[in-house]
């Protein structure tokens, strides 16, 4: 059946079953509050990050860990995971974000640390259509990145911190949200990135989560 997961500032990572509404399992790995979550496409397995700098991978159907890594030299503030469950991203108190290789789950396996960022890494996610993982940070800026290795573009339209972002599936937008409560579009679809409207919110509060709808 459908599964429902979260993980929490206690340290915990919990399922529930989405017909029924009962708890499928609860998960105490980490030694720290759990920011960073990701599920499988395929529904085999979830992915969790944490600020004791880990990354653990559990099996989606018992909650049983299947492998882990240690991740990043603090705590990790974000995950993501791509469309296709392999690739998953992490970006770190530590400044860097980093690819991991989940073809064999028990090992993740890590195949780029990206460096460019000058303070933490709040926010990670990576392009639908497989060209760029952004990243973006309390220093501002949200940074492209090559998932075949190096840097692309380096994006700028607040001073605040970002902190979260989000593609759009059917086209090459991207949206990126700060702490100053700004919401900025920005279109990808030529070599060069192409900052679009910029929308504010009134009352300024930060935006953590943005989502496009998946056909418009």
């Amino acid at each position: 059946g459908k599964s429902l997961v979260a993980v929490s500032h206690d340290k915990s990572v919990m399922a529930w079953s989405v017909d029924t509404g009962k708890s499928l399992w609860k998960a105490t790995v980490h030694t720290g509050s759990v920011f960073g979550l990701g599920v499988d496409p395929k529904g085999k397995f979830v992915v969790t990050a944490s600020e004791d700098k880990s990354l653990r991978v559990l099996n989606l159907s018992n909650g049983q860990e299947i492998g882990s890594a240690t991740a990043h030299t603090a705590a990790i503030y974000c995950l993501a995971i791509d469309p296709t469950g392999r690739w998953v991203a992490t970006g770190s108190a530590d400044t860097t974000v980093r690819l991991w290789d989940l073809a064999k789950p028990s090992a993740p396996k890590l195949v780029q640390t990206f460096r460019g960022h000058t303070l933490g890494v709040f926010a990670v996610a990576f392009d639908p259509k497989g060209r760029w993982l952004a990243s973006g940070g309390r220093d501002g800026t949200t940074r492209l990145w090559k998932l075949t290795g190096g840097a692309g573009p380096s994006l700028s339209y607040t001073t605040a911190s970002v902190t979260s972002l989000a593609f759009q599936r059917q086209s090459n937008q991207m949206a990126v949200g700060s702490s100053d409560g700004s919401i900025a579009l920005f279109d990808l679809a030529g070599t060069s990135p192409v900052a679009g409207k910029v929308l504010k919110q009134s009352k300024g509060g930060a935006i953590y989560s943005l989502a496009f709808h998946p056909n418009k």
